[in-house]
């Protein structure tokens, strides 16, 4: 014997105070809301414009790999750096700058008779604290080049050894 019972919860159909509005009830039947696959359609219209517009910008294609890319990771020191892993088990690792640079070149190569880019490309302004400090870089750079040519020219032949400019900032070798 099957016994079918209602219970309702006073408190989805009653109000707590006068002042309170009444609870509306619901049907929640597809059939009885026509006008449902329309609302859902704009929903995602709406969603799918709201993902455009607050996308990030495109860093780079993830080629190399064989098969699809199934993750991808950054360094936990280095944000410049990023890895992409296969579903074949290959991993790659990807500066973020070089890519990002290569595509912005190819944008500008792509858009580059675009009358706002051209200006752009054009425009030489710097802004003057920048141009003042590029300046003063060049300047003690160029006393110091002097100063060790002056050393070199002005002491033993050998004493003084000359050093490029990519090796001076090296610190230390290891193998």
């Amino acid at each position: 014997m099957k016994v079918k019972v209602i219970s309702r919860n006073p408190d989805e159909y009653l109000r707590e105070t006068k002042l309170e509005i009444h609870k509306v009830q619901r049907n929640y039947d597809p059939a009885l809301h026509p006008f449902e696959a329309a609302r859902e359609y704009t929903r995602a219209l709406n969603a799918v414009k709201l993902d455009k517009m607050f996308a990030k910008p495109f860093l780079g294609n993830l080629d190399g790999h064989r098969d699809g890319v199934s993750s991808i990771a950054k360094h936990p020191a280095k944000l410049s750096v990023l890895i992409s892993g296969a579903f074949d088990g290959e991993v790659r690792l990807r500066p973020r700058e070089k890519a990002a640079l290569r595509y912005s070149d190819a944008l500008k190569e792509k858009f580059a008779s675009h009358p706002e880019v051209k200006r752009i490309a054009r425009h030489r302004q710097v802004p003057k604290h920048i141009y003042n400090a590029q300046r003063e870089i060049h300047t003690i750079k160029q006393k110091q080049k002097k100063r060790e040519a002056n050393r070199r020219a002005h002491s033993k032949p050998g004493e003084v050894p000359f050093i490029p400019e990519r090796q001076k900032h090296v610190l230390k070798e290891t193998q």
